[in-house]
């Protein structure tokens, strides 16, 4: 399980980009505007950017108003319980802390409220896995977290 921490007086705001390839690496890299600009050319509605020698074209999509993305780092430390239980509930509870792990604590680096889906070539479709994956897991989490009678399910707006 997993505890979110944000930084104190932090909220970075950034744009997510989902590309369609795997890169082989985790962690920091040392980025500059001469690989990666994406532009608007003119006479198409897409973003587009060429990225290790392939053309890619991108496709914003907003999050629904009242969620929020964020970029997190997993990180060694557990969250430690502050609940000092009687010598009695300890032993009641032993079966229990077997299967109850600390949480491990991961930081929030930064938040998007949008991020940006990449196809090679063309426009990623507008219900393309990674789309659709997230609309159903915003439709799963509206039903579990919502009054189900009153409120409707938001959708994502896909730009093209």
């Amino acid at each position: 399980m997993f505890t979110i921490q944000r930084k104190t007086g932090e909220d970075k705001k950034v744009l997510p980009n989902i590309l369609p390839c795997r890169i082989h690496h985790d962690g920091p890299v040392d980025i500059s505007e001469r690989y990666w600009s994406p532009e608007v050319n003119a006479g198409e509605v897409c973003e587009s950017v060429h990225f290790r020698g392939r053309r890619l074209k991108g496709r914003k999509v907003v999050l629904p108003e009242g969620y929020e993305g964020l970029v997190v780092t997993k990180t060694d430390k557990v969250l430690k319980s502050d609940n000092h239980k009687s010598h009695y509930e300890e032993d009641e509870d032993e079966q229990l802390k077997e299967q109850e792990a600390e949480p491990t604590i991961i930081t929030a680096d930064g938040t998007f409220s949008e991020f940006m889906i990449w196809g090679h070539e063309a426009v990623p479709e507008d219900r393309g896995p990674y789309i659709k994956g997230i609309e159903e897991w915003i439709a799963f989490s509206q039903k579990i977290h919502v009054d189900c009678e009153n409120d409707k399910p938001e959708s994502l707006e896909i730009k093209n």
